[in-house]
């Protein structure tokens, strides 16, 4: 009985801690549409549902970029994968005086927001276990970090 007990536990613990990407919901037609307004020329979309927006990633101009839309077709928000030769100097400059200058960057992307705000979201490393999210304005200024999963 007790082997029974700790086995479904067990089970209950592993099944909450993983994470579905699978499509729960039909993309609706406004979303879609949106989408193609918008960037005409993206290729290779893929939709995934993280229920309170549809997001879209694809391809247009050499680069890989996200997209969010709400339920009505509402964009929400984009962002654009870069190179690091493509990051600002600006942000370059912030990193480096900022206490992560000797963090390893693994990936760069820029995010425009629906209200007009831009900014840049590098994905740095310490080691296995310290990595964040950093977040720098236009001007290079570190707007804030956040802890990754």
């Amino acid at each position: 009985m007790k082997k029974s007990i700790a086995f479904l536990i067990a089970c209950f613990i592993l099944s909450a801690g993983s994470y579905s990407y699978g499509q729960i919901r039909k993309i609706p037609a406004a979303v879609t549409d949106s989408l193609t307004a918008k960037y005409p020329s993206a290729k290779n979309i893929e939709w995934g549902d993280r229920i309170t927006v549809f997001e879209a990633t694809f391809e247009m101009k050499d680069h890989k970029y996200q997209a969010a839309f709400n339920a009505v077709g509402n964009w929400k928000r984009t962002e654009k994968f870069l190179a690091e030769e493509e990051v600002p100097q600006a942000v370059k400059d912030g990193l480096e005086k900022s206490k992560y200058t000797d963090w390893e960057i693994k990936s760069y992307v820029e995010v425009t927001e629906v209200d007009g705000a831009h900014q840049y979201r590098l994905f740095a490393k310490k080691n296995d276990i310290q990595k964040k999210y950093l977040y720098f304005g236009t001007d290079g200024r570190l707007i804030r970090d956040a802890i990754t999963l």
